[in-house]
């Protein structure tokens, strides 16, 4: 496998993309398609091809935002969701409360297009996912998983921090954030970056 087919593989078929530094793309959600009436349809359609990319890659997924889990869902939560919810962590920065709910593997074809597609997403209107190979690489601490001062939160608190320059700064996490033009969005991934090492 080359560099090119293993880089394309940790992205997403059939969307446009341009490497703005290694590790870093933006990823062009409408392309030439149009979206009719008032629906953000093609950023369903991504949400259904990141579930699937995450089932492939055997990932898990963190949803980070102003609003919990529930906000986002268009159906009834169903129970595995409920857990998620009612055990979701947080945190606080510039005065608001952040939470951080790990989204059920079991679900995430019904749950990532309903957050994806939700304004706030669309909008880059702080909510972000993150995406992790394995619980134990995620905020790592001893005691609890979300203390202030645990690898995630810090790097959380640095895309929050910098909205306005997101581009520029550097992160190990991988994640996506849209940009607030509703047509794209940035993907931080550290792996592509560390094959191109």
């Amino acid at each position: 496998m080359t560099e090119s087919t293993n880089k394309n593989s940790l992205l997403l078929d059939g969307y446009d993309k341009v490497e703005l530094r290694p590790g870093l793309y933006c990823i062009d959600v409408l392309g030439d398609r149009i979206q009719h009436g008032n629906t953000n349809s093609e950023w369903r359609r991504l949400g259904e091809a990141l579930a699937q990319r995450l089932e492939c890659h055997n990932q898990n997924a963190v949803l980070v935002s102003t609003y919990t889990l529930e906000h986002y869902l268009l159906d009834e939560v169903c129970a595995a969701d409920r857990v998620n919810i009612d055990e979701a962590s947080s945190f606080e920065h510039e005065g608001l409360r952040y939470f951080v709910t790990r989204l059920e593997r079991t679900t995430l074809k019904q749950t990532l297009p309903d957050i994806v597609e939700s304004e706030e997403f669309v909008f880059g209107l702080n909510v972000w996912l993150c995406f992790f190979d394995s619980d134990s690489e995620m905020m790592t601490t001893n005691s609890s998983p979300l203390s202030e001062d645990s690898a995630f939160v810090l790097e959380m608190k640095l895309v929050i921090s910098k909205l306005n320059v997101l581009d520029k700064i550097e992160l190990s996490i991988e994640l996506i954030a849209a940009i607030s033009d509703g047509c794209q969005l940035l993907w931080f991934n550290p792996l592509i970056k560390n094959l191109s090492m």
